[in-house]
């Protein structure tokens, strides 16, 4: 039997580690590295406990916002849905997700929900009642990694674009805060 709360996700981090860590040690190095942020930004984790008081289930929202039509509108990504091996099946999952979807819905610091789930946790979302308005896109880069083979496949990768398109290297130019114009990122 598993009890289902909303937690700060600073608070159970170290049982948030351990779950994350049975999918892999990044995923679990999210936790040290942006979840700081995400709780200071009015994120919250919704997690099922087990008797011995252990993190079995997760699902994080994290803040986003976006500007809209010249407004501003706050999104609550759905982010790390992660079941413990004991855990993993259908109906647990949904009745975390529906309870993250009831709880939300009765504030209003959240406009909208979006989820970029896998496709098993597709089907969950949309069990718990999310539906599906449209797609997000995400454009990516590999510029380096750690393993050294990696690292050179990513510049060669990153090298044959520029030249195939034309495009120069990038150029970093560094510039005090206090006299940068933050205007420029007043519309997307």
């Amino acid at each position: 039997m598993l009890t289902i709360q909303r937690v700060n996700p600073l608070e159970v981090a170290e049982s948030l580690k351990s779950l994350f860590a049975t999918e892999s040690a990044a995923l679990a190095a999210v936790v040290d590295r942006a979840y700081p942020d995400y709780a200071r930004t009015g994120g919250a984790s919704w997690v099922g406990v087990d008797s011995a008081g252990h993190v079995q289930l997760n699902v994080t929202l994290v803040p986003h916002e976006y500007d809209f039509r010249g407004r501003t509108v706050r999104a609550g990504m759905l982010a790390n849905e992660v079941a413990g091996k004991n855990y993993r099946w259908f109906f647990p999952a949904v009745s975390l997700v529906k309870q993250l979807v009831r709880d939300v819905s009765r504030e209003v610091d959240v406009d909208f929900l979006c989820a970029d789930p896998q496709p098993t946790a597709a089907a969950v979302s949309k069990a718990a009642g999310l539906d599906e308005l449209g797609a997000m896109d995400r454009f990516v880069i590999p510029l380096t990694d750690v393993r050294r083979p990696c690292a050179i496949a990513a510049r060669a990768y990153s090298t044959a674009l520029r030249l195939r398109f034309g495009l120069g290297a990038a150029r970093c130019t560094i510039v005090d805060a206090t006299e940068y114009d933050l205007e420029r990122f007043g519309s997307p």
